[in-house]
């Protein structure tokens, strides 16, 4: 379901105030980890889930999840910022009250920009000769796999280092953000099966100039 459909009756809400603080804690959890790890019913057009634990001490913990089939990442963290307005009792922006996204995507149609043929002929000449998605040894085919668990990896650095490293790549004449994606790419080449390989990258152009685009929630990206 879309964002604008939600329903109190949508909306899944597990009362853990009548339990102790140990046994709503692990209940909690167990809901955490339930939640972290689902897919979204996308088939069935449910993209968004909204839910709420009330807690022993009357704490409400809200949990949401949406598949970004259905948003971008900056629209992902537009609902999240529209959650915390209404969870403060403030007003939304309603800029974009009347929004029309199918209108938007008529509007800047890439066919109606200058040089589209010429970027078109390009690219189609290009594509016979353009080699396949990086080859990585896996444990198990996804199609095989039954059970999703999800896992986010992270790597903190100092601010003298990335100060450094943004010094470096400006150096070199490259943007920060291709500098990391040149050194994703060498620990790819390392396990790759075929040496050569293309990696697609989520573009977020937005046009923010567009009446209603600037906090409107979709999926504005291309890869």
């Amino acid at each position: 379901m879309y964002i604008r459909d939600f329903k109190a009756d949508d909306i899944e809400i597990r009362d853990l105030s009548g339990m102790s603080h140990d046994e709503a804690e692990k209940k909690f959890l167990e809901a955490r980890e339930y939640i972290s790890h689902r897919k979204c019913d996308i088939y069935n057009g449910k993209n968004a889930y909204l839910s709420l634990t009330i807690m022993p001490d009357k704490t409400e913990i809200i949990h949401f999840d949406i598949d970004l089939l259905a948003v971008d990442v900056q629209s992902f963290q537009q609902v999240i910022n529209d959650l915390a307005v209404i969870y403060s009792g403030g007003e939304l922006s309603q800029s974009s009250a009347q929004w029309d996204f199918a209108q938007y995507l008529t509007d800047n149609d890439p066919k109606k920009s200058e040089g589209f043929e010429n970027a078109e002929k390009f690219w189609n000449d290009r594509i016979a000769k353009m080699p396949s998605r990086p080859e990585l040894p896996l444990k198990v085919k996804p199609e095989d796999i039954e059970k999703n668990r999800f896992a986010t990896v992270k790597k903190v650095i100092s601010a003298d280092k990335w100060e450094s490293f943004k010094k470096t790549a400006e150096k070199n004449g490259v943007t920060p953000a291709m500098a990391l994606l040149t050194i994703y790419a060498i620990v790819l080449g390392r396990w790759s099966e075929n040496s050569d390989f293309v990696i697609n990258l989520p573009i977020f152009n937005r046009d923010d100039t567009y009446k209603g685009a600037a906090d409107a929630v979709a999926d504005f990206s291309n890869i």
